[in-house]
């Protein structure tokens, strides 16, 4: 008989077993259509209303809330076993119900085998309806145990499928309490209470070197054993990184069943439903240790309702932990931490509250990259050493008020503003040496914090985003430079403040293309600091000149870039073992000169030993994705296809994990696949990649940006390719207005792209153009490179057919001569070499140069049958010569 409560329903704790268990199954799954699931699970219409309405008193009051808990987890062996606790799993005895999560039970229990008797905590799947894809979760989660082995964490024993159906797993027993009980129960210290937490992030770190990111965790998912040992459990959600089909999203399973989450340890991310990687983790760890440090949420003891906590955890900042102790009573911090509330104010003022407050950013890409890093600045702390987070910086903080009062200003300033200050964050991260000029731009929002000179350019320099201020309204990104260049001045005196400045507003201009204006601040800022003592500079200088080689490379200027990676890897000649993310930023932009200059071989080497450094710096994941489609667009070059589709899909799983599959920049390794399929043959595989890729870049970054160009180039030569000369020719085009007016008509992209036409020309058979537009490519190539460059080869060969197709072969065979003469002086092997070849054996039995063609032929056969993945149309053209 239920019995009546004050409110009138029946007391929640004196209902029929099932019933009960019912509403608990509801209270702890929360559905968003509450009587939808009440008529569902229900038996009659009459239960259904009462269930609901008992769910619905459910939150009336976080005491009364409190209460039914506890009391439902006191119920829950009785209800348990009344409702369907079988005595054996397989060999195991069940003891005792332990717990519940949101889609099993735990139960303690024992195996006899050989006269030995084991404990294990035996997770089992119970039967009747449950949460979509439960199952689906549980397998993921045992086949994820399975893989992880580390003291830190319960490792799998057993597992199965009872008589009865049920999927179940057997993980070690460990007796112990959960985090937070363990340092409540016994008044840790906060020094000691972070001694754990390091425990923590080792186990963390280990999973993340596993590819599995956890994604719930929480106290109550950390037991502590009575000697201090942590154990991480509940990999019910958790999540593999390693799915080159979609490893910057969710699962199948995720988007058919809604968001798993705990409300007060998740991410915004995932509260959004986006993307979850490595950096969702790092916020759930700055959660415990906001938590274990302060006794409170970052999101305060207000929001009760689950709506208000998703809410906040989306849209409110977090107060810094030293000022929510001194909002608690002292009494209560004394009997919690055994430390007065002063005291662990001050140990938390600084650098821990910035380490957790790093945790918590709201953008996934401004935390800490890696739970290594965190680690290093905990351990930073505890020994009272400098640490690596830095407080937001006055444009960024501006920044983030204006998009809280948006409509107080107006949109284009918001947009001016929104380029400064952001962009650097949202375009591609194509060096080591952007990031570097990120870390300068925060290096220098430090030292504004330190000095109201600092402060005040900034503020002055921003002071167009003031809706009150009488400036002018329309100025843009570049405009905003130029003023701060302008007043540049106003900070003399201090020449490293100076150059970081500079290196910010240099970065701003090669983000929008204006490469050669970027690498003269970059040269200016190298000047400023020339006769600053080198104790003084650190990376600084090495950073200067990569960023600089870097601008000068991208701006058709390829001695600059040659003199500035050489400067900058002789600056760290004498400390490159100290400073590897430089070092690998160096031989990666190196790595592309040499490529460019057909010295594949060094150019290889130094793309993997970039690979190799980056890999030993968790943080720079996205940088070591781009010297792998480096060596990706290399290893293509020269036919070894497997390898180069290796790099490029390793690049783009890293860039879905790190920025999501919605970022611009990951399309970029996408766009390398493109490529692979086109030399493939797979034309409509390859448009529809080039196409979303396209859309992806215009869509940062306008339509008339150099990068845009790029994909118009490649999409165009895509269709040369498939042979549709109609639907290349607007996007060559394209790139070539847009190269024309950005880089100007001799930088190498619009030479390259002059060729591309010329080839159209062929194509649409208007010899006289096709003929005009090669020999003027293959003079400025000349004057561009000197004697001998690849790029000189691809034009001599294209004036070579040409000739041939004008009935002119004499002329058509001297080409193809001078190019395989440049081709053997490059000393290049493998698929190019073999292409000139045959052209050459082509153009000579036109001429019945019978000795000169076989020559030809065979050194081609020979090349052919060295390699590794030999061109199947090579092979064709072989075998075609052969029947002649």
């Amino acid at each position: 008989m239920d019995t009546p409560s004050s409110s009138g329903l029946p007391d929640p704790f004196a209902l029929e077993p099932d019933l009960e268990a019912l509403l608990l199954r509801m209270i702890e799954q929360r559905p968003d259509d509450p009587q939808a699931w009440a008529e569902a699970h229900a038996a009659t219409a009459g239960q259904s209303q009462l269930l609901l309405a008992l769910f619905q008193s459910h939150d009336a009051g976080s005491e009364r809330q409190q209460a039914r808990r506890q009391r439902l987890a006191a119920r829950l062996p009785e209800l348990a076993q009344a409702a369907w606790m079988p005595e054996h799993i397989g060999e195991w005895q069940l003891v005792r119900p332990i717990g519940r999560g949101g889609m099993s039970w735990v139960f303690l229990a024992r195996r006899e085998r050989d006269g030995f008797s084991q404990l294990g905590a035996l997770k089992l799947l119970p039967g009747g309806p449950g949460p979509l894809g439960a199952e689906a979760r549980f397998a993921n989660e045992r086949a994820i145990l399975a893989s992880l082995e580390h003291s830190g964490i319960a490792r799998l024993i057993d597992g199965g499928v009872s008589a009865q159906g049920l999927p179940w797993l057997v993980m070690e027993w460990v007796d112990g309490s959960s985090l937070d009980e363990f340092c409540d129960g016994r008044r840790l210290d906060p020094p000691s209470r972070l001694a754990l937490v390091q425990q923590v992030l080792d186990v963390v770190q280990y999973a993340h070197g596993q590819l599995v990111v956890h994604r719930d965790i929480k106290p109550s998912n950390i037991l502590v054993g009575a000697k201090g040992a942590v154990k991480l459990l509940d990999f019910g959600i958790a999540r593999v990184l390693d799915a080159v089909a979609d490893p910057g999203g969710d699962t199948e399973l995720t988007r058919q069943t809604g968001r798993l989450l705990s409300p007060g340890w998740a991410s915004p991310e995932q509260v959004a439903g986006g993307p979850v990687g490595v950096a969702s983790d790092v916020y759930s760890l700055g959660v415990l240790l906001y938590r274990l440090l302060t006794g409170v949420s970052p999101y305060g003891a207000g929001p009760t309702d689950e709506q208000a906590v998703l809410k906040a955890v989306v849209e409110q900042t977090p107060l810094a932990p030293s000022k929510a102790v001194m909002k608690r009573d002292d009494a209560q911090v004394m009997a919690t931490f055994g430390w007065r509330r002063a005291r662990l104010a001050r140990y938390l003022r600084g650098d821990l509250d910035l380490i957790i407050l790093t945790c918590l950013r709201k953008e996934p890409g401004r935390r800490y990259a890696s739970v290594a890093e965190l680690a290093a600045d905990l351990e930073g702390f505890r020994q009272q050493r400098p640490i690596a987070a830095r407080k937001d910086h006055l444009a960024y903080t501006t920044g983030r008020f204006l998009s809280r009062h948006r409509y107080a200003a107006l949109t284009s300033l918001l947009v001016a503003l929104s380029l400064i200050t952001g962009l650097v964050l949202h375009t591609q991260r194509l060096t080591e040496a952007r990031d570097q000029a990120e870390q300068a731009a925060q290096s220098a929002a430090l030292e504004a914090d330190k000095s109201g000179r600092i402060a005040a350019f900034l503020t002055d320099l921003f002071r167009a985003a003031d809706p009150t201020a009488e400036v002018d309204q329309t100025l843009s990104a570049l405009d905003l430079v130029e003023r701060g260049l302008d007043r540049l001045d106003e900070l003399a005196g201090t020449p490293r403040i100076q150059a970081e400045m500079l290196a910010v507003f240099a970065d701003v201009k090669e983000a929008r293309g204006r490469y050669l204006d970027a690498a003269e601040l970059y040269r200016q800022a190298l000047k400023l600091i020339a006769d600053l003592p080198p104790t003084e500079l650190g990376a600084l200088p090495a950073r200067l000149h990569t960023s600089l080689a870097v601008a000068s490379y991208h701006g058709g200027d390829a001695e600059a870039a040659r003199g500035a990676v050489d400067a900058a890897l002789e600056a760290l000649a004498d400390q490159d073992a100290a400073r590897p993310r430089e070092l690998a930023a160096a031989l990666n932009l190196r790595g592309n000169l040499l490529r460019d200059a057909g010295r594949a071989d060094a150019a290889e080497s130094d793309y993997r030993r970039a690979i190799v450094l980056y890999a030993d710096l968790p943080d720079q994941a996205v940088a070591r994705s781009t010297a792998q489609i480096n060596l990706g667009v290399l290893l293509s070059h020269q036919r070894r296809l497997i390898e180069a589709r290796a790099m490029f899909e390793q690049a783009l799983a890293s860039r879905q994990a790190e920025l999501g599959p919605d970022h611009p920049w990951t399309s970029i390794p996408a766009g390398n696949l493109a490529s692979i399929l086109t030399m493939q043959g797979e034309f409509a595989a390859a448009e529809a990649l080039y196409s979303q890729a396209l859309a992806d870049r215009i869509k940062v970054l306008g339509d008339a940006h150099p990068r845009v160009a790029a994909m118009h180039n490649l999409l165009g030569k895509m269709h040369l390719a498939a042979n549709d000369p109609a639907r290349a020719e607007p996007h060559l085009e394209a790139a070539e207005a847009i190269w024309q007016a950005s880089l100007g008509p001799g930088h190498r992209h619009s030479l390259l792209n002059r060729l591309a036409l010329a080839e159209l020309a062929l194509l649409k058979n208007d010899l006289a153009q096709a003929e005009r537009e090669a020999l003027a490519t293959q003079q400025a190539f000349s004057q561009l490179h000197g004697q001998s460059h690849p790029d000189q080869v691809q034009a001599l060969h294209l004036a070579g057919r040409i000739a041939s197709a004008l009935n002119r072969p004499e002329e058509s065979l001297s080409y193809h001569q001078q190019a395989l003469q440049m081709q053997e002086s490059l000393n290049t092997s493998g698929h190019a070499l073999t292409e000139s070849l045959l052209l050459v054996a082509e153009a000579a039995t036109a001429m019945a140069q019978g000795d000169l063609a076989r020559k030809a032929t065979a050194r081609a056969a020979d090349l052919i049958a060295e390699a590794v993945e030999p061109d199947p149309r090579q092979a064709r053209r072989l075998a075609a010569m052969g029947e002649r």
